[in-house]
C-alpha cells in the first residue's frame, strides 16, 4: 500500500501546484451558460380587482446564454439572452419573462482563480402570457446592475455565481380574459415601472 500511496501523493501535489500556478485568461472570445432563479416585481390582488384577474408569482426559474469579448484581463462586453417561466394564480396560465441585454463586466483580482466582478448594462425586456385564454404581453427598456464571482479551473474555464437587479420601464398594456369567445378586460399584472432580479449559477469559457 505504501508503494501505491507515494506516487498518488506526488501526483496530487503536482496537480495542485499546476492549478495554483495557472492564470485565468479573460481576453478574447467567451461564452457562457447559466441557470437562474427569477424574481419579478408583480402586482398583488386588491379588493376591487375583477374576479377573473390573473396575478403572477414573483418567483420563477429559467436560464440563459451569453457571448462576449474580453478586451483585456479585466474588462469585457457581453450580449446576454435570458428567459424564465412564472406561474400565476390560475394553474392553467403561465407567463414567460425574457430579456436581451448588452452588459459591461469588470473583473477584479487579476490573475487569481477567485475573481469578483461587477456588471452593468442596458437592454430590452418582455413579458408574455402562454395560454390562449389569457391575452397579455408587454415590453420595455431597462437597466441592469449587479455583481458576482468567477472561480477559474485553469486558464479558460470558470464557474459563475452572481446576482443582478433589472429596472424595467414597462409599456402600459391591457390584459384580457377570454371566456366562451367573449373578451373581458382584467387587472394588468405588472406595474409600469418594475424591478426584477436574478440569482444565477453558470459555467463560462474563454477561447
Amino acid at each position: 500500500m505504501n508503494g501505491i500511496r507515494h506516487p498518488l501523493s506526488i501526483a496530487t501535489i503536482a496537480i495542485l501546484l499546476a492549478a495554483g500556478t495557472s492564470h485565468a485568461d479573460t481576453r478574447g472570445f467567451a461564452c457562457g451558460l447559466r441557470f437562474h432563479s427569477s424574481q419579478l416585481g408583480s402586482l398583488e390582488r386588491a379588493a376591487d380587482d375583477v374576479p377573473q384577474s390573473v396575478f403572477i408569482d414573483e418567483t420563477g426559474g429559467g436560464g440563459g446564454l451569453w457571448l462576449g469579448w474580453g478586451f483585456d484581463d479585466s474588462f469585457s462586453l457581453r450580449l446576454s439572452v435570458d428567459g424564465a417561466a412564472h406561474e400565476t394564480t390560475d394553474p392553467a396560465i403561465e407567463v414567460a419573462y425574457g430579456s436581451v441585454t448588452l452588459e459591461a463586466l469588470y473583473l477584479f483580482r487579476n490573475p487569481d482563480h477567485l475573481r469578483p466582478f461587477v456588471v452593468g448594462g442596458i437592454g430590452g425586456f418582455g413579458l408574455l402570457s402562454r395560454d390562449d385564454q389569457y391575452d397579455y404581453g408587454t415590453a420595455g427598456g431597462g437597466l441592469v446592475t449587479g455583481g458576482g464571482l468567477y472561480y477559474f479551473f485553469g486558464e479558460t474555464f470558470a464557474l459563475e455565481f452572481s446576482g443582478r437587479m433589472e429596472f424595467v420601464n414597462w409599456e402600459e398594456k391591457v390584459a384580457s380574459r377570454i371566456d366562451d369567445g367573449d373578451s373581458q378586460n382584467v387587472t394588468t399584472p405588472v406595474e409600469s415601472e418594475g424591478i426584477a432580479g436574478k440569482l444565477t449559477f453558470g459555467v463560462s469559457t474563454w477561447f
